[in-house]
């Protein structure tokens, strides 16, 4: 079973059951079990200031992921997180399920800047349009 934590300290408009599933049939197309992730909720500025500080891009953003390094023989897989801005993904008049998959191919080792064939193929699996 999947753990997922959806913080939404900003109380965005969010459908928790949505969001739950989504998670749930990615990781399940790709048999990925027993497996914990958090999607964080935050505003303008917090996303701004994490893609500035990690990706040295000086702008909000729609998602970034912050993969974890699996853990050899633990009793969970930490995945990693997800931070999502509504507001952008709202202004780039993009889907909110999209944005969640993307983030999901990253924190599964995909890398649309490094390999843009595998990406691809990855996103078509899952109907992901990002």
């Amino acid at each position: 079973m999947n753990k997922i934590n959806i913080d939404n300290r900003n109380k965005a408009q969010i459908d928790n059951d949505l969001i739950e599933s989504t998670v749930n049939d990615v990781l399940n197309y790709f048999a990925v079990k027993n497996s914990f992730i958090e999607i964080i909720f935050a505003n303008k500025e917090t996303i701004s200031k994490l893609n500035k500080e990690y990706r040295n891009i000086d702008k909000p953003t729609d998602v970034l992921s912050f993969p974890q390094p699996e853990v050899k023989e633990a009793e969970i897989r930490i995945l990693g997180s997800l931070v999502i801005n509504l507001e952008v993904v709202n202004e780039k008049e993009e889907n909110l399920v999209d944005v969640i998959k993307h983030g999901l191919l990253h924190l599964l080792g995909f890398d649309h800047e490094e390999d843009e064939n595998n990406w691809q193929e990855a996103a078509d699996k899952i109907n992901c349009k990002l």
